[in-house]
């Protein structure tokens, strides 16, 4: 019996002319069987279709308006693989999925390591095994035997056609290809094996008695026409829908470049030319199923493909204004603007034309860049929708909390694999409530992180106390009692502890006992079920169903059970061989990877947003194609596989000569030649309108350009292009924006912004709209806040006087640094010291904890030199390594220090700042060569810390009550003797590079060595310094770095020169001063110091070094303390401003700071500007000072 053919172009009707066919058919032979293919994608909107036509056409089927039938299957190719062989044993053996296909190449790849060399190697790539299954798999839907593969590999190499890497990789490719198909045959059954062995069943029986129709299909594959000719020949009756142009049948010798697959199908039924194909089974359709400007758009897109004359407009199926308004073109200025625009046309065509939501397609090249868009938008619009693409598996939390239980089980246990598991909540701890959890979860999350704790320590029973995991107490040490809030926390942290200690200390015992790959799936089953987890997801699927959400409530089924299949298809191919963990590890992340949800709509009536490349039932009205981009339409992707374009080019041309029944995929140029064709289907996918949409800017990306396709079309019916804003402009119709109350919101305040800068009124719909919104009781409130925004400026309210008494009280106790900090921004003082707020504690050494170290570090030094009368010049190495480990020792046993005496980093650190630390005690001892002054004083407390009084601070009494205290500590004092003048210095430690900087002095970003100068000079008598001058203040830098190499290098010398004193040096009046203080700078310039020598002008201050006069210091001094009273007079003002300083591109208040987020400063707001400081030199600064000394003398 011949096929028959329904043919049409896609805009005639040739699904209704088929299901005619099968009406007429079925009421004519009420014995026989029918069976409609159709692809997956569409089978359960074609089985409604089919069904629906049936009772329409004869109404005496139906029984009350419903049809049901037991004689008429509609399927896809593989449900009729159940159709057919069900009660078959061959379809009785587990499926092979994806996953599992990957698991057994794995496990071939590894078996045959030695015969197969270039896939071996790129078995562990990421990808590879999923792309050697498509390959094999490729070739069984071609119909390729093992023996077709190696005669071609055979023929191909005598004729000298490919290349010998190919011939290599086809030959691993055929063992690859015997192996599987022999080896997956005893455990597995697939799609593909499946076809083939329906194929041997076909061949003998009698297949009279059926009827089978094909439609919607764009090709097929080999197996798939085997099995179409095999029925054929075996009786049954085949009808077959194609899009091709009747005419063509008319004019054997026309071409048509554009139904060439259409052509291709033929010729692969055995019909190398139309009129070949007999008169009776030549079925043209002549009603149409489109409006008349798509029937006009078909027409000019098969014209103009073909290169043939295109019709002149009108055309007799459309009026050019009907084809202006049923084609059309909008440019956004946005991604989300376009989309917008879609969600409010669908709500107006469904309020106001009589339209449903499921009358809609929406299609996109690139889905998952519009997916969160569409999501949100078309919410926020109240539009039901239903996307059909793959909801990927990978993400699901139980997914998660597999991967990360694999990864703690893999490495040591580490904090971000924990809480990935605690966080999916599947693993809970007996009688606790999930807020409860949620919450002592958050405090064990940040008590580890301020421990780092790692490792071994999550599973050892030691109990954690509020000092961390690691420290050990002494014995005649008194640790003080916790607050009541510390002690819950504690409490909670440490049942957290025990059980997580109990759980995974079980399971990774149990873990290292197995052998086999089936002992550890049973492990892990177990772990799972005895610890709650399949409860849990059982409790999510009853929670999702009470709450009406079926898709949701699907998913922890659907995820458990592909698990399981993973699980049993591991143990299927694995099964008694050793176990591997990395092995499973990768297999069960590909599977997951590859696993995709089952979806269903939540409602029938919903627009449908799908991809271009996916097949539709037809069903819709309009089509909305959006991204119509350069880039995305046509498609630009390309297929990566294993058999590449020009093998696959070879290959094919050779089957065709050879007329061989067996056929690899098309390549990229042949795909390319059908994608007009494949276009043509997606633009006539409606019935009445199509409209494409781009947005001219996405994501920072030049200018789109519209689509090549879009703009041939647009040229030819000369359609205008319809501008999408991303706020309504004057001339915009109110409802083009108005389509919800909730998704008017954003254009009417974006609209409110720009009349509000320009200082205009709303226009007078859209201030009804806001008296509407304003007024609504859903959304009034919602509305009233973000209008609000409208008038909001980034300025921080005023502290009331109370608010700046409970802060900060009558007296302000401050230190100079965080003096320091206001003059760098005013608010970040206000919230690390006024709010004292801080970031979260981690388990680091920061530069603070750094500089502590190295303070202290050097203080025992200092100390231990006076306690021993050891002098600095005079020691030995030997004495040098003793005194440094014994104060390694004592500092380590400290308590603040013992997070050096963890584990992991802490073992560098704790290297790196002994090594360092030990270095900077050999400069001390070489510097005390190069200076008159010896260390006198260590750690020079100034003002109350921590409760302990040092020497009094700097006490200012302010306007009112209010008082100023600063407190400090100095480093180091050093005092000597100059002739009969007693002298000292300042020296500050410093882990960075610093020097004295007159502008950032000035403007009160460095006021410390200025303080400690005056702290010293006010405290003279108590530090026994009565009659001693000045030297200077001075930054001592702390490192440990390699020289750089010179030739004759002095390595000594430029040790020195590297730690040279910078700082604040004062040039007393004193006869041979400057060149008395180094003893060693003899009519040379000194090392440690900023002093030059020339025999010219002798000793000075060396050029570009910060020395002054005694004059010019005490107006820096002056100008220090007017700082310091003006920072405190502002804090007790109450007046708040977010005025971080600038005196750079590259230096602001705002670069280190760890409140961004809080103060969301933006330069490009007129309130929030920064504070410009300009630079000044040393010259501007003291004349200045003069200036203002002269105009206030008590200043």
């Amino acid at each position: 019996m011949a096929i028959k053919f329904i043919v049409g172009k896609q805009q005639d009707d040739l699904a209704g002319q088929l299901f005619k066919q099968i009406s007429d058919d079925y009421v004519a032979t009420p014995e026989q069987q029918f069976i409609c293919l159709v692809p997956n994608h569409i089978k359960f909107n074609s089985e409604v279709q089919i069904l629906t036509k049936l009772a329409d056409y004869h109404p005496g089927l139906a029984t009350k308006g419903i049809i049901a039938s037991s004689r008429l299957q509609i399927l896809s190719f593989s449900r009729l693989l159940w159709y057919f062989l069900r009660d078959d044993p061959r379809y009785q053996q587990p499926q092979l999925s994806a996953a599992a296909q990957a698991m057994f190449l794995s496990d071939l790849l590894q078996r045959h390591r030695q015969e197969l060399p270039l896939f071996y190697g790129e078995s562990r790539r990421i990808g590879f095994l999923e792309q050697l299954g498509e390959q094999l798999t490729e070739l069984m839907q071609g119909n390729f035997t093992v023996a077709d593969l190696q005669t071609l590999i055979e023929q191909l190499a005598v004729e000298k056609q490919v290349a010998g890497s190919t011939s290599a990789k086809l030959a691993e490719l055929c063992f690859i290809f015997g192996k599987y198909q022999d080896e997956i045959a005893e455990k597995f059954t697939s799609n593909e094996q499946l076809m083939a062995y329906l194929l041997s069943e076909v061949s003998g029986r009698d297949f009279s008695q059926f009827h089978i129709y094909l439609l919607g299909f764009p090709e097929f594959n080999q197996q798939q026409l085997a099995l179409i000719r095999e029925l054929n020949q075996q009786g049954a009756s085949i009808c077959l829908s194609l899009y091709l142009d009747p005419s063509l049948r008319e004019s054997p010798s026309a071409e048509s470049y554009y139904f060439n697959a259409s052509l291709k199908t033929l010729r692969q039924l055995g019909f190398d030319s139309l009129p070949e194909i007999p008169t009776a089974s030549w079925q043209p359709v002549v009603k149409k199923r489109v409006s008349g400007s798509l029937q006009a758009l078909e027409d000019y897109w098969i014209q103009s493909t073909n290169g043939e004359p295109t019709t002149t407009l009108p055309t007799a199926q459309a009026t050019i204004p009907e084809i202006k308004q049923n084609i059309q073109i909008w440019q956004a200025d946005s991604l989300t603007s376009e989309v917008r625009a879609v969600a409010n046309y669908i709500r107006q065509m469904v309020a106001l034309q009589h339209y449903r939501y499921r009358d809609f397609l929406v299609l996109a090249n690139n889905v998952p860049d519009y997916a969160a868009t569409i999501d949100a938008l078309f919410k926020q619009n109240e539009i039901p929708y239903f996307s059909d693409q793959q909801l990927p598996m990978a993400n699901h939390p139980f997914v998660l909390f597999i991967k990360a239980l694999l990864a703690i089980t893999q490495r040591p246990l580490r904090l971000q694999d924990l809480l990935m598991l605690l966080r999916t909540e599947l693993l809970l701890p007996p009688n606790l409530e999930i807020e409860d959890f949620r919450q002592q979860l958050d405090w064990l999350e940040n008590y580890a992180i301020r421990f780092g704790i790692q490792g071994q320590t999550w599973l050892k029973d030691r109990p954690w106390t509020l000092q961390g995991p690691y420290l050990t107490h002494r014995q005649d040490e008194t640790i003080p009692d916790p607050t009541e809030q510390q002690a819950q926390k504690i409490t909670a942290i440490e049942n957290l502890h025990q059980w997580l200690a109990g759980i995974f200390g079980r399971w990774l015992e149990d873990a290292k006992a197995v052998q086999t790959a089936t002992d550890f799936a049973a492990k892990l089953y177990q772990f799972l079920d005895q610890n709650g987890t399949i409860d849990q997801l059982k409790v999510w699927q009853k929670n999702a169903s009470d709450q009406g959400d079926l898709s949701l409530a699907q998913e922890p089924q659907q995820t458990y059970q592909a698990f399981i299949g993973l699980l049993d298809d591991y143990v299927t191919i694995w099964g008694d061989q050793a176990f591997d963990l990395t092995v499973f590890i990768d297999l069960i992340t590909a599977g997951f990877n590859n696993t995709e949800f089952s979806q269903i709509p939540a409602t029938l009536d919903a627009v449908l947003l799908s991809n271009v490349g996916m097949i539709q039932d037809q069903s819709h009205r309009i089509t909305i194609l959006i991204g119509a981009t350069r880039d995305n339409l046509p498609d630009q992707s390309e297929q990566t596989q294993l058999i590449d374009e020009q093998e696959r080019r070879v290959i094919n041309q050779y089957l065709l000569k050879q007329a061989r029944p067996i056929q690899l995929g098309e390549t990229a140029n042949a795909r390319a030649a059908e994608q007009p064709m494949h276009y043509g289907t997606v633009f006539l996918s409606s019935t009445q309108r199509l409209i494409f949409t781009y947005p001219q800017h996405h994501d920072g990306h030049p200018e789109n350009q519209l689509s090549p396709y879009v703009d041939r079309i647009q040229k030819h019916f000369n359609l205008p292009t319809t501008r999408i804003h991303d706020y309504p402009e004057p001339e915009s119709r109110l409802l083009d924006f108005a389509a919800s109350k909730a998704g008017v919101i954003g254009p009417l305040l974006l609209l409110a912004r720009r009349h509000q800068n320009a200082h205009l009124p709303l226009p007078r719909a859209w201030q009804w709209v806001a008296d509407l919104l304003a007024a609504d009781p859903d959304q009034g409130t919602h509305y009233r806040q973000l209008l609000a925004s409208l008038n909001y400026h980034n300025v921080p309210a005023q502290l009331t006087p109370e608010n700046v008494d409970q802060l900060y009280g009558q007296h302000l106790f401050s230190s100079v640094s965080q003096l320091e900090n206001f003059y760098m921004n005013p608010y970040d003082y206000f919230l690390k010291f006024g709010l004292k707020l801080r970031p979260r504690d981690e388990y680091t050494v920061d530069a603070a904890n750094t500089g502590t170290f190295f303070h202290d570090y050097l203080d025992h030094f200092v100390k231990l030199l006076a306690e021993q009368h050891l002098d600095a010049q005079a020691l030995t190495s030997e004495q040098l390594v003793q005194l440094n480990a014994q104060i390694t020792t004592t500092l380590l046993d400290e308590n603040q220090y013992q997070i050096l005496t963890g584990p992991g980093q802490m073992h560098y650190y704790r290297r790196q700042l002994s090594k360092t630390s030990a270095f900077m005690t050999s400069i001390l001892t070489q510097q005390a060569a190069h200076t008159i002054l010896k260390p006198y004083l260590t750690e020079v407390q100034f003002g109350p810390i921590a409760g302990k009084q040092g020497l009094p601070g700097l006490e200012f009494q302010l306007d009112g009550d209010q008082q100023l205290s600063v407190r400090g500590k100095i480093d180091r004092i050093d005092k000597g003797q100059f002739d009969q003048q007693p002298v000292y210095q300042i020296v500050d430690y410093k882990s960075g590079e610093k020097k004295f900087d007159f502008t950032r002095a000035y403007y009160g970003l460095s006021l410390q060595l200025l303080t400690y100068l005056q702290t010293v000079a006010d405290n003279r008598q108590l530090l026994t310094l009565d009659q001693a001058a000045p030297v200077g203040a001075f930054y001592l830098h702390i490192a440990d770095k390699p020289l750089d190499y010179k030739p004759n290098i002095q390595t000594q010398a430029e040790m020195i020169k590297e730690h040279q004193y910078k700082g604040l040096l004062i040039d007393q009046d004193f006869q041979d001063y400057l060149g008395s203080i180094d003893p060693q700078a003899i009519e040379q310039n000194s090392l440690l110091y900023p002093i030059a020598f020339t025999k010219k002008d002798g000793y000075k201050v060396a050029r570009g070094a910060q020395g002054v006069s005694e004059e010019e210091l005490k107006l820096l001094l002056a100008r220090n303390r007017q700082l310091l009273i003006k920072a405190a007079t502002e804090i007790f003002s109450g007046q708040l401003r977010i005025a971080p300083y600038k005196l750079s591109d590259q230096e602001t208040g705002l670069k280190y700071s760890d409140y961004k987020s809080i103060m969301m400063f933006d330069a490009m707001l007129p309130e929030n500007q920064y504070r410009i400081l300009p630079t000044l030199n040393k010259k501007e600064i003291l004349d200045t000072l003069r200036h203002q000394k002269e105009d206030d003398p008590n200043a």
